[in-house]
């Protein structure tokens, strides 16, 4: 992840590099907690604003890739977000 972690500033994800050629790739960005992380609403995008409500969290990106049918998600790691 690429970016500044502080409310109000942008993170940028780089797609992930898979050794087939997927037939589909979606993206969900995720607000954590210690012990689990959410789906963040709308947040679908390589690019996530981060809002006051990421404050103090960590937030990761999702890809989920379909191959032949077959779905696998990869995840970003953890980043803390200042205020």
């Amino acid at each position: 992840l690429r970016g500044v972690p502080a409310v109000g500033r942008t993170l940028i994800a780089t797609p992930p590099t898979w050794s087939a050629k997927p037939t589909s790739v979606a993206y969900q960005w995720q607000l954590c907690t210690a012990t689990a992380c959410a789906p963040l609403e709308g947040a679908i995008r390589l690019t996530l604003k981060l809002a006051r409500r990421a404050s103090g969290h960590t937030v990761r990106i999702a890809a989920i890739a379909t191959f032949d049918g077959r779905t696998v998600e990869s995840f970003s790691k953890r980043i803390a977000i200042r205020p």
